[in-house]
């Protein structure tokens, strides 16, 4: 994934109840779907699709602490406040 395309989309995320993931990074063939939860944990489903016949997802969730210490990780500066 393009590092400046993941940080822009991280940086929009807005606070939602519930799994739902609002920002989508990548192609149509591999993607990132991203979704910021009002506790401030971090949801993350990573899709690979194959062709018609199928794709696999996997549904994370990083607790806000973990949310944190990969945006250090990454070099991305967002504010902390997540319940704006």
């Amino acid at each position: 994934l393009p590092h400046d395309e993941l940080a822009q989309k991280i940086m929009r995320l807005k606070p939602v109840d519930g799994l739902v993931t609002t920002r989508q990074v990548g192609s149509a063939q591999a993607y990132l779907s991203l979704g910021l939860r009002t506790d401030g944990s971090l949801l993350m489903r990573p899709t690979l699709v194959s062709d018609a016949r199928g794709h696999i997802t996997f549904n994370l969730s990083l607790p806000e602490d973990a949310r944190l210490a990969l945006l250090d990780w990454l070099q991305i500066n967002v504010p902390v406040d997540t319940t704006a």
